[in-house]
């Protein structure tokens, strides 16, 4: 039996193809599915991997990809750093 993916499914399937390494807040939430103050939020929180760049969030696609693979948990936050 095939299985067919569900637009959902699709659409996050879209979003890991985006190339963008480094992303804002407004990028990362769209890539992630969340609204962008979710995500300012859960960085200013430390909840998501993330690091401040003068008065910006930024964030990376692996670190995204990562966090989402462990359930969204942030793991320790001293290793957040933009490589």
């Amino acid at each position: 039996m095939i299985e067919t993916a569900t637009r959902a499914e699709e659409k996050v399937i879209a979003r890991m193809d985006d190339t963008r390494e480094i992303m804002t807040a407004d990028q990362a939430a769209e890539f992630i599915g969340y609204a962008p103050a979710t995500v300012r939020k859960l960085a200013r929180e430390r909840q998501i991997p993330c690091r401040k760049m003068g008065k910006e969030w930024r964030f990376t696609r692996r670190q995204l990809i990562e966090w989402i693979e462990t359930g969204g948990t942030s793991g320790d936050q001293s290793a957040m750093a933009l490589d």
